[in-house]
């Protein structure tokens, strides 16, 4: 398992996965295997092979915060009444988790919810510091909420740490919002 997350962080993802696979062969229920592949499968924009992997991870840990907020995520729960009800329980239990706190995020910011929206993404980029899709959200939302001074440092920190790896956003879109805000800060800081 040390040797799969260590090419995985590394990307050296076709190894990390075989290590998961022949994990697996020999231990079917063995549930950092199935995370692995599943967020894997997830980042590499695998919908259908994550959802599956997700969902073993449950049938194995059927109370994974992880595996709950990408299915989450991943097949569209906002439309589901009770899904807020049951997030917002698992992130009582685990609210540091920031998968947790992204699923949330995403579904009230789905519903134009943004002033809930924002702790969330706050606590979700304060509890995955390095992931640049945290910043960039935290940003949307500051944006969204028209607080420019604060959704332009987000976006500058999300472009920082999303630079030389998979971002999980535009990154062209990001650029065209740090012009634009900046242009703005500039046009009001002059007399």
């Amino acid at each position: 398992m040390q040797q799969a997350h260590a090419d995985f962080q590394a990307g050296r993802t076709a190894a990390a996965a075989q290590i998961w696979q022949d994990i697996l062969r020999t231990d079917p229920l063995q549930r950092d295997a199935w995370l692995g592949l599943a967020v894997l499968a997830h980042r590499e924009g695998r919908r259908d092979e994550a959802v599956a992997a997700y969902r073993q991870v449950l049938r194995v840990a059927p109370e994974n915060p992880e595996a709950t907020a990408a299915l989450s995520i991943l097949t569209n729960a906002a439309s589901d009444p009770m899904e807020e009800s049951r997030l917002r329980e698992l992130l009582a239990r685990s609210p540091n988790n920031a998968m947790l706190n992204s699923a949330l995020a995403r579904m009230l910011s789905a519903q134009n919810r943004w002033d809930e929206a924002q702790p969330l993404w706050f606590n979700a980029h304060a509890s995955a510091p390095d992931d640049p899709s945290h910043a960039f959200n935290l940003a949307v939302a500051m944006d969204r909420l028209r607080k420019p001074d604060l959704a332009l440092t987000y976006y500058r920190k999300a472009l920082s740490l999303g630079e030389g790896r998979p971002a999980g956003f535009d990154m062209n879109t990001a650029r065209a919002r740090v012009r634009a805000l900046s242009a703005g800060a500039d046009g009001a800081a002059k007399p």
